[in-house]
């Protein structure tokens, strides 16, 4: 299976990246787009725009995230969430991950909100 995936280069180091779907049949190739985004184009920040999802997200999906995630915050980033439909939503919640990744209502506000959450995270980590 093919992944759709679309993504735009916001300032220079974020990025929004629209998945259609995010599953153990697509996660392989979502894992290199997201691999040479970070590591190879230096964006460490990473909005994931769910608005227009269409597929499911099941738990292999959900490691893909959580890699990109742990690879972002290595470098002072971070990856959000935005428009999540109710039935990813409840993925989220059944793994817990509603605490591990921010969510938005919308772009802009990831945008904006993102590298504040990162920030605060890094001055956690560093007190902690």
């Amino acid at each position: 299976m093919d992944l759709t995936i679309s993504h735009e280069h916001l300032a220079d180091s974020m990025t929004v990246v629209r998945p259609d779907e995010i599953n153990m049949y697509t996660a392989s190739m979502l894992r290199e787009i997201l691999v040479d985004l970070i590591v190879h184009q230096g964006r460490i920040f990473l909005i994931l725009d769910m608005t227009e999802l269409v597929g499911r997200v099941d738990s292999t999906g959900l490691n893909v995230l959580v890699g990109a995630l742990k690879r972002t915050q290595a470098q002072g980033g971070g990856v959000a969430l935005v428009g999540l439909p109710e039935h990813v939503s409840k993925v989220f919640r059944t793994y817990g991950m509603t605490t591990v990744f921010p969510a938005f209502e919308t772009v802009v506000d990831a945008e904006v909100g993102l590298p504040l959450v990162a920030n605060a995270r890094r001055r956690m980590k560093v007190a902690g």
